[in-house]
């Protein structure tokens, strides 16, 4: 089966506003679909030989000030942005608030003149530039929590920039409210569009929360024993499946705090596509349900429905990007166990059509309709 294809069908059919009914007659023809592998390892050892899972754990050490210096510290990221990363800085700079902060930008090996942009900020004495060998962004990130000196930390790709008021708006809430952590709206843009993502206000749960580490203030204490696991793409799952877990109250905020630049070609959305690397959605996720056990996060019936409903599709539907059917199906078995692992032998019923239907093919073990409910 070409999933690659069924995804731009999936892209099609999600801009004409008629996925359920390309679902529902996708259901109804039996799809050619081979079954590869005749066991678990087998499908383990193709996928390895395609591209090897990095298995770096997200559990680790980091020193927390108490009493912190600051309010916030926002850390920036840096690599090859230097069309972008002086608006970034100027954004947080220009900041009117009650709250003290400070910047910790990681150049994390800059080749493109991103570091002499850099310079023009070292003067200022809220700014802290730490210079690295490209480790990626987690690595890039990391670099700025070994030694954490604020009360609550926000995150900021150096090719966005914060809306004014931001950082009021979000510590606002965040001391007020006593929080773990404050999310707010935000919007997405490129030179010719941009579309605002409104967060509901007020109490929220993890669950509804955006899985991304940007547009939010985060309580320094939830990464005493977190970093971001190395060496894969998509290492933001880490707020889904754990920080979210561990964080007591959450809250969002109406206010838009964060622009996210759709645009950027160097991105990793843009470079996805097609690659074999996209199999790092699937170990980095298998990964951390791993590391929810060392941290003692127990699997609720909340956590096991984010990772139905919402973390396997975006798994798979950037898998499916390849064509290859035996990675795919390799994928889909791997998925499987992992399910199993996490849940064992007991049934699951939701309020969610789609993370039921998800769980149901799971467990009859139907590809089918697995890549049918997930794309579509």
């Amino acid at each position: 089966m070409n999933t690659s294809f069924l995804l731009q069908i999936s892209k099609a059919a999600k801009v004409l506003k008629c996925r359920r009914l390309i679902r529902s007659l996708l259901l109804l023809l039996p799809l050619p679909y081979k079954r590869h592998f005749r066991s678990i390892e087998e499908a383990e050892k193709y996928i390895y030989s395609l591209y090897p899972d990095v298995d770096n754990s997200c559990v680790c050490k980091n020193h927390v000030r108490r009493p912190p210096l600051f309010d916030l510290v926002v850390i920036i990221p840096v690599y090859n942005t230097a069309p972008f990363v002086a608006r970034c800085l100027q954004s947080v700079l220009s900041q009117q608030t009650q709250y003290r902060f400070a910047v910790i930008a990681v150049n994390d090996g800059s080749t493109d003149g991103s570091r002499s942009i850099l310079k023009n900020y070292e003067d200022d004495e809220r700014v802290t530039i730490i210079d690295q060998e490209n480790q990626g962004l987690s690595g890039a990130r990391n670099a700025a929590l070994h030694n954490i000196t604020a009360k609550y930390l926000t995150f900021i790709d150096s090719d966005d920039f914060l809306a004014e008021g931001a950082i009021e708006n979000l510590m606002r809430v965040a001391i007020n409210e006593k929080a773990d952590i404050v999310e707010g709206s935000f919007a997405h843009f490129t030179k010719k569009w941009k579309k605002r993502v409104i967060q509901k206000r007020g109490l929220v749960s993890g669950s509804d929360l955006y899985g991304f580490a940007w547009g939010k203030v985060i309580k320094a204490g939830l990464f005493e024993q977190t970093r971001f696991p190395l060496g894969y793409w998509y290492e933001d799952t880490l707020m889904r499946l754990v920080l979210f877990r561990l964080a007591k109250k959450t809250i969002g905020i109406n206010d838009v705090v964060y622009y996210h630049n759709k645009s950027n070609s160097n991105s990793i959305t843009h470079k996805a596509k097609g690659k074999y690397k996209n199999l790092d959605s699937f170990y980095v996720t298998r990964r951390l349900l791993k590391d929810e056990r060392l941290l003692n996060i127990e699997m609720t019936e909340e956590l096991f429905l984010s990772l139905i409903e919402k973390q396997i599709p975006i798994n798979t539907i950037r898998i499916s990007s390849v064509p290859d059917s035996k990675m795919n199906d390799a994928h889909f078995m791997l998925t499987c166990a992992m399910v199993e692992d996490v849940w064992g032998q007991k049934d699951f019923v939701s309020n969610s059509e789609k993370a039921n239907s998800i769980y149901r093919a799971i467990k009859d073990k139907d590809y089918n309709r697995f890549i049918c409910h997930c794309l579509f």
